[in-house]
């Protein structure tokens, strides 16, 4: 079972900025969504929309705080694997909230790993193997889209270090470690941190 997740935030630092949106989808094991989870999430004082999002101070006015947020995510989440486009980025957001899953797949890594001359950003890898992206930067569709990406590696028959595993590139910093992460590779496949 797995449950791909995606937030819409304030900013791009953990520490600072806050979710916006949750969206999450699970997925049974032959990679059908058989459930989904929305929320919008209100503003705490100090914090303002993103520019690059189309969601509107009504909408977060109308949802949930952040830890009554993340609570019900926790259960949507249960003991499935949990997927993110960017798992360190989305990782970081759930940590503040003492949620660690025990193993997660990052899709842009086996995007980095399977193709690492190309863009692994989500747009361009959905371009490329014709997975439909409508709403990008809104949160459940971008787990939708994720789900997809996954569901295209998982079956390409390609070897791909999947389980806890994380490929960074050269001039994008790792903010964030998960706590579970076995292993860090480059987009030439060198090993820079091995946990195991």
């Amino acid at each position: 079972m797995y449950v791909v997740l995606d937030f819409e935030t304030t900013g791009l630092d953990y520490k600072r900025d806050q979710v916006t949106e949750i969206g999450a989808i699970r997925l049974d094991d032959q990679l059908r969504e058989v459930g989904s989870f929305h929320t919008f999430v209100k503003l705490m004082p100090g914090n303002v929309l993103s520019e690059y999002t189309d969601i509107t101070q009504d909408m977060v006015d109308a949802g949930v705080t952040e830890i009554q947020g993340m609570s019900q995510l926790e259960q949507f989440i249960g003991r499935a694997t949990v997927v993110a486009q960017w798992a360190p980025f989305d990782l970081a957001f759930l940590s503040r909230h003492g949620i660690e899953p025990h193993r997660f797949i990052c899709t842009k890594s086996l995007t980095s790993q399977a193709e690492p001359e190309e863009s692994s950003s989500l747009g361009p890898t959905c371009e490329r193997h014709g997975i439909s992206l409508v709403n990008a930067h809104r949160a459940l569709d971008d787990a939708r889209a994720t789900g997809q990406v996954l569901a295209h590696w998982l079956t390409s028959g390609k070897e791909l270090d999947s389980d806890n595993s994380l490929v960074v590139s050269p001039g994008r910093p790792l903010n964030f470690i998960p706590r579970s992460t076995k292993t860090i590779y480059t987009k030439k496949g060198e090993v820079i941190a091995n946990f195991n």
